[in-house]
């Protein structure tokens, strides 16, 4: 999988290698495989819960 990010050079990601993205970085992603999978997490999170 490649990264495309705006103003920055691509970066390729390889299995079992994490990247942050900030919040308003601006981003494609290319050179899918097809047995690809991604975790995303999202921090802060916030949830609305109640005990």
């Amino acid at each position: 999988m490649e990264l495309i990010a705006k103003n920055q050079e691509p970066v390729k990601l390889h299995k079992g290698d994490a990247y942050v993205i900030p919040p308003d970085m601006k981003y494609a992603v290319s050179a899918l495989s097809e047995n690809l999978e991604i975790l995303e997490v999202s921090l802060p999170g916030s949830y609305n819960t109640s005990h």
